[in-house]
C-alpha cells in the first residue's frame, strides 16, 4: 500500500500479513512506490489516493507507465468522488473507501491476489 501516514500503512500491512499474504515492500510516496514496483513486481499494489497533492494518483500513473497490467487497488476516504474518477482513469482496478470499511479494502486486495490462480506466495506492495 502506498500511504504517507506510517500508522495507516502499518495497519494495512499487518492485516495483509494476518490474511496470509507476503508484503514485499512499503512506500510513502510515488517515487518510493515506483522504485519498489520496478524491483519487486508485486502482484497487487494498494495505494492511498488522498496523499498530499494527490500523490497516490501520481504513483498509479507512474506504475502503470512501467507496467500497464499492474493490479492497483485505490484506497480513498468516503465522499471523494473526484479522487475515485481520477483513480480509475489512472489505472486502478477498484476503489475502496478505507476510512469507512478497512475490512472491505482487505477483501478487495485479497480478491485480486486470489484471482491470480492457485495459492503460492502472493505478494503485495503497501505504501
Amino acid at each position: 500500500m502506498v500511504e504517507d501516514v506510517l500508522d495507516a500503512r502499518r495497519v494495512v500491512t499487518e492485516r495483509l500479513r494476518r490474511a496470509g499474504h507476503d508484503v514485499v515492500g512499503e512506500a510513502s510516496g510515488p517515487e518510493d512506490a515506483v522504485a519498489h514496483y520496478r524491483v519487486l513486481r508485486p502482484d497487487v499494489c494498494a495505494i492511498d489516493v488522498a496523499m498530499e497533492d494527490l500523490a497516490g494518483i501520481v504513483a498509479m500513473r507512474r506504475i502503470t507507465d512501467v507496467d500497464p497490467d499492474a493490479r492497483i487497488i485505490a484506497c480513498t476516504r468516503a465522499g471523494e468522488d473526484v479522487n475515485v474518477i481520477a483513480a480509475i482513469r489512472s489505472g486502478a482496478r477498484d476503489v475502496v473507501a478505507t476510512m469507512l470499511r478497512l475490512e472491505h479494502a482487505m477483501e478487495e486486495i485479497d480478491e485480486e491476489l486470489h484471482a491470480l490462480g492457485p495459492p503460492h506466495a502472493r505478494r503485495a506492495l503497501t505504501a
